[in-house]
């Protein structure tokens, strides 16, 4: 934290430096979850006050919408990870053939996987991209409840 005086010397503002995304070790565990917004934001603050005191908290990625989630996790993209975390490849085309998949698909995959941040990409050698996934386990929580009704539709539907 440092202070600084504006122009007029009269106010100090109090400025905070935070640690960039390089100097923060990634928790062992992501957890990508389907819940609902309210739920998922109580949750947040929840890990975040527990962070500020020092406990290790899963990155929680949600999905308020659990087709979505459905849609990124498919069977080859699960294999893909799973893949990744058994044994980090030196490249997208060495994971390809690991798969026994075409270069270009994997290479479509693995980017997809990146916008969500559960695969990373590092510099290899030459021009190559090495796929990295910076947890030890990743964790899948949806939720799925019956809406609830209020006393206007109970009423509607009894009577």
């Amino acid at each position: 934290m440092t202070n600084e005086s504006n122009h007029d010397g009269d106010h100090e503002i109090e400025s905070l430096e935070f640690p960039g995304p390089e100097e923060v070790p990634y928790p062992p565990v992501l957890r990508l979850t389907s819940i609902p917004h309210d739920e998922h934001h109580e949750g947040t603050l929840d890990r975040a006050e527990r962070w500020e005191a020092g406990e290790t908290v899963p990155h929680v990625k949600n999905f308020s919408d659990p087709t979505r989630l459905r849609k990124l996790l498919t069977t080859r993209r699960v294999e893909l990870i799973r893949s990744i975390m058994d044994s980090q490849p030196e490249s997208i085309k060495q994971l390809a053939e690991r798969l026994d998949r075409g270069t270009r698909q994997v290479h479509d995959d693995v980017h997809l996987l990146e916008e969500f941040d559960i695969v990373h990409l590092e510099d290899g050698e030459g021009r190559a991209r090495k796929p990295t996934i910076p947890y030890e386990r990743i964790e899948i929580d949806v939720g799925i409840e019956a809406p609830v009704a209020d006393d206007s539709d109970r009423a509607l539907a009894s009577g």
